[in-house]
């Protein structure tokens, strides 16, 4: 059976949403495994891209993009996307308190 977030309290950090997949062993369609390790490893990609774009980095179809957020708690991939916006905010936040 598939794990998904959906039915859950939409993550608000992207460090939530790990835990939240983590917590159901991460028991997702191929797809959307490729789409989540993605935006974890290049967050900015998904901040700054749209649903095509991100399909075209994962040779995945737009509509795959949309239902990866869906299963993982958002109601569109905006709302996916911004998750993703204000980490790579709060990242850049952190590295100009440094200088």
């Amino acid at each position: 059976m598939e794990s998904s977030l959906s039915a859950k309290i939409r993550p608000t950090s992207v460090s939530e949403l790990r835990s939240a997949i983590a917590g159901t062993g991460g028991d997702y369609p191929a797809a959307v495994k490729q789409i989540l390790e993605l935006a974890f490893r290049h967050p900015d990609l998904v901040a700054f891209g749209s649903a095509s774009s991100v399909a075209v980095t994962c040779a995945v179809s737009p509509s795959t993009v949309m239902r990866a957020a869906r299963h993982v708690g958002f109601d569109t991939f905006r709302d996916f996307r911004q998750l993703f916006r204000d980490e790579v905010r709060e990242r850049a936040g952190r590295q100009t308190s440094r200088v």
